[in-house]
């Protein structure tokens, strides 16, 4: 699908052929399966919604075009749009959804970020939450011995409720104290995501102690945080990793694992990165 859509825009036909240059020149292990997993994802998600390779193309490089804007404000005034009072764009879900996955098979580094959470939650057994499911991708991971799978996200696309029967899907507030539901997710899972997730929350520390709390003892939370990444509905920007990481072991968290995945933004003043991390609670 990333190839049809590629030939309708010059831009994301850089993207595509630049990032399939590199994985062919550097392979690393599982690069290609996931590589064609999301591929033929992302045209099932356009088929569901009727969008053929150039409308899905034209609303990709719509969606890059206002993320451009955002950068280019962001290096000027230091200011997230949010923060600034930018007014919302009106893209549908389906827009919004396409160009997360298709960015994934055109831009180095979000691909390289959903490679190393593929490698991380790989082995992590028990059931899986994946916090943010938002369009439904890492519900594509593998889980370990058929573990249940529950997914929350605050709007999920009707597409992503057929397409994953065996993952039980919410879009309740299943975080806030006291919420119907809350109390059953409290040391259930061995394994959590939560994958770039965290800053389109005001508060992500009350949300890292909630999925900290999801946890299993020796459960694994995989989880991202964005630096300097001004998208639309970010809120929250993890300037500071020394913090986030103090804050997860004062949560009785290990961070065994950290990767920093630099952005490429060469025509741009703005140094952005995500962080990986895989984090541990300890075993009982």
């Amino acid at each position: 699908m990333i190839a049809a859509m590629a030939g309708h825009e010059p831009a994301l036909r850089f993207g595509h052929t630049r990032l399939t240059r590199a994985l062919a020149d550097a392979p690393e292990p599982g690069d290609a399966a996931l590589y064609g997993m999301v591929d033929a994802y992302l045209g099932e998600y356009c088929a569901a919604h009727g969008l053929g390779p150039a409308e899905a193309a034209r609303g990709y490089m719509a969606f890059a075009a206002r993320y451009q804007d955002d950068l280019r404000r962001f290096a000027a005034t230091g200011r997230y749009p949010a923060e600034a009072g930018a007014p919302a764009p009106d893209f549908d879900r389906a827009v919004y959804d396409v160009f997360l996955l298709a960015s994934v098979l055109a831009t180095g580094h979000r691909f390289r970020l959903m490679a190393e959470v593929a490698r991380l939650c790989a082995g992590a057994g028990g059931a899986r939450l994946v916090f943010g499911a938002g369009s439904g991708l890492e519900l594509l991971l593998p889980v370990p011995d058929g573990a249940p799978v529950t997914a929350w996200d605050r709007e999920l696309a009707p597409f992503v409720r057929g397409r994953f029967p065996q993952a039980a899907l919410r879009d309740d507030d299943i975080l806030a104290p006291g919420a119907p539901g809350a109390p059953d997710l409290e040391g259930r899972f061995g394994c959590v995501l939560a994958v770039e997730v965290l800053e389109h929350f005001a508060r992500p520390d009350a949300v890292l102690a909630a999925l900290a709390g999801a946890l299993a003892p020796g459960g694994l939370l995989v989880a991202t945080t964005a630096r300097n990444v001004p998208q639309f509905d970010h809120l929250w920007n993890f300037t500071d990793p020394a913090a986030f990481e103090a804050r997860a072991r004062g949560l009785g968290l290990t961070v065994e694992a950290r990767m920093v995945v630099p952005h490429d933004y060469r025509l741009l003043r703005v140094d952005a990165d995500n962080v990986v991390y895989a984090l541990r609670r300890a075993g009982e």
